[in-house]
């Protein structure tokens, strides 16, 4: 099963490299087919779920692409069968999105809490010092880093991924804009403790979403909900 998975998230992502993406449905119903309906009940490989935020990774940054192929006019043949997501599938698609960050997360977690309950310390040796806190060796050191490292890496590559799939959802809320002859469209996403504003302006109305803060800062106005172009409560001028 595992390496079924990692077989066909492998083949996602070269096709996402070359140009082919898969439709939303079809992106979005492999995702829920990986994922875990409950956040609380996740059954996922650690190495699973790397490979498949690579994919994702690899399909936002070709989704995005295509994306300014089509607003520059120079579509190539990989764009041939592409369907423009709407409003709603990419807030869907973003969703998704958020939810396979926490559950990659919740999944390394996991793996690291029972490579802790079945370490053998039988045979350890380290050393203390004159606290009582336990010395590391150079291999548990290098160990250390290493998975810092590694930490720091999966971050950035969630960053891009995020990113991008926000200029996406950009994209498609200044095209609403212009449709509606709206001076402002903003999107508000929330998944457990990620909160995600996108705000797409008119030139002439950027004055209207800041506010001056108590610091004397000029700010983008965060509020959310029904408040979300409402000055935050510290603002002292608009």
């Amino acid at each position: 099963m595992k390496s079924a998975r990692k077989n066909a998230i492998e083949k996602m992502k070269e096709d996402a490299k070359a140009g082919k993406i898969q439709g939303h449905k079809q992106q979005k119903d492999f995702l829920k087919s990986v994922l875990a309906d409950n956040d609380d009940e996740v059954d996922l490989d650690p190495e699973v779920a790397d490979s498949l935020v690579e994919s994702q990774k690899s399909y936002a940054a070709e989704l995005r692409n295509k994306f300014k192929r089509k607003k520059s006019g120079k579509t190539d043949a990989s764009d041939a069968d592409f369907e423009v997501p709407t409003k709603e599938e990419l807030n869907e698609m973003m969703e998704q999105t958020m939810k396979l960050r926490k559950q990659r997360k919740a999944a390394k977690l996991q793996a690291a809490d029972e490579a802790e309950f079945t370490r053998n310390d039988t045979n350890a040796t380290n050393k203390t010092d004159a606290s009582g806190k336990q010395l590391l060796t150079a291999e548990e050191r290098a160990a250390k880093k290493a998975e810092k490292q590694a930490a720091r890496a999966a971050k950035k590559e969630e960053m891009e991924m995020m990113k991008n799939l926000q200029a996406v959802q950009s994209q498609s809320l200044a095209d609403e804009m212009k449709n509606s002859c709206k001076k402002n469209a903003i999107q508000e996403q929330s998944y457990g403790d990620t909160y995600l504003k996108t705000s797409v302006l008119d030139t002439s109305s950027i004055d209207d979403q800041m506010a001056t803060s108590a610091d004397g800062e000029k700010r983008m106005q965060i509020g959310t909900g029904s408040q979300a172009a409402t000055k935050p409560d510290d603002a002292v001028a608009e």
